[in-house]
């Protein structure tokens, strides 16, 4: 489960949205590319909020205090505007995606 959450707020720190369709042959360079750029963001968020959580487990749950605070729901929103414009492709199995939904806490 942590795994999955863990991908649901990376997901969000790709804010030009993302492409995992399998179609061709740079599915792997496109799937590492979208790490590091997530990871990077990622980092970067965490720092702007004196977080230095670098461990899965540590960092989904510094992550999870921010969104509780409501403080993700700008990335949250953005993620799910680039889904409605189709700007994230991702074949996975909607069961297999933890879907975040903003928060009515605010800052």
């Amino acid at each position: 489960h942590e795994a999955k959450v863990a991908k649901a707020f990376m997901r969000l720190f790709l804010p030009n949205g993302y492409d995992m369709s399998s179609e061709d042959a740079g599915i792997k360079s496109r799937v590492l590319e979208a790490g590091l750029e997530a990871e990077q963001n990622l980092v970067a968020c965490l720092s702007s909020h004196n977080m230095k959580a670098k461990a899965v487990g540590t960092v989904v749950k510094a992550l999870k205090k921010l969104d509780a605070r409501g403080e993700l729901n700008e990335h949250i929103i953005t993620y799910q505007r680039l889904q409605a414009n189709n700007r994230i492709v991702d074949p996975s199995p909607r069961a297999t995606i933890h879907e975040l939904q903003p928060t009515s806490h605010s800052k």
